[in-house]
C-alpha cells in the first residue's frame, strides 16, 4: 500500500509484505512523470494490470525492480477519494496470472473503501491539529492578559509561536504611537 504525499517523490510505503527494500526504494524514487504502471494507475484513476513482466518490452521504470523481485504479474489499484488519488495498492504475483473482471471490481471496491478511510483519517488528524492550535492560542491569550511588560509579552509570543505554525524566523515589533 502506497500513500501519495506532497513533493517530488510522492509514493510512500504505508504497509507491505513480501517485498524487498530495493523494490520499496525504487517506488519511493518515482515521480508523477515517471513512466510506470503505478503512476499510470494514479494519473488515470483506473486499475492497471500487466502480465508477463519479465518478457514484455516497455514496462517502464519499474521493470528491473519487478524482475529482481521475481514479479510476473502486477495489478495496481488506485485509491481515489473525491476524484483525488490518495494512494495505490500493488498486488504482485511471481507467476503469470489472469485478473478476471470480478476480481478487478472487488479490488477496486476495496481500494475505494480504503481511500475513504485514509481521507477520513487525514481529515481527523487535520481537525485534531487545528484544535491543538486553538488551545495554544487560548492558553497564550490567557498568559498575555496577565502580562504587563512589553518584553515579557514578546517573549511569550515567541515561545508559543512554534506550536502554532512552522517558521524560520520570528520577530515581534512594538509600535510606539508617540513617535
Amino acid at each position: 500500500l502506497w500513500l501519495l504525499q506532497e513533493g517530488d517523490h510522492p509514493f510512500q510505503v504505508a504497509a507491505s509484505r513480501g517485498i524487498g527494500e530495493e523494490f520499496l526504494a525504487a517506488v519511493r524514487g518515482l515521480t508523477l512523470e515517471t513512466p510506470s504502471l503505478g503512476v499510470q494507475a494514479v494519473r488515470e484513476r483506473r486499475t492497471c494490470v500487466i502480465r508477463d513482466v519479465s518478457a514484455r518490452h516497455g514496462v517502464g521504470a519499474m521493470q528491473g525492480a519487478y524482475q529482481d523481485e521475481g514479479i510476473e504479474t502486477a495489478c495496481l489499484v488506485p485509491l481515489v477519494s473525491h476524484d483525488r488519488a490518495v494512494g495505490v495498492i500493488g498486488l504482485y504475483h511471481t507467476r503469470d496470472r489472469d485478473w478476471p473482471e470480478d476480481e478487478l471490481a472487488l479490488a477496486q471496491a476495496f481500494a475505494n473503501q480504503a481511500a475513504v478511510a485514509i481521507s477520513n483519517a487525514r481529515l481527523y488528524r487535520s481537525v485534531a491539529d487545528q484544535a491543538a492550535r486553538m488551545r495554544s492560542i487560548q492558553d497564550l491569550s490567557a498568559r498575555l492578559n496577565q502580562l504587563t511588560d512589553v518584553q515579557a509579552i514578546a517573549d511569550a509570543i515567541v515561545a508559543e509561536a512554534s506550536s502554532l505554525a512552522a517558521y524560520h524566523d520570528i520577530r515581534v515589533y512594538a509600535v510606539d504611537w508617540e513617535r
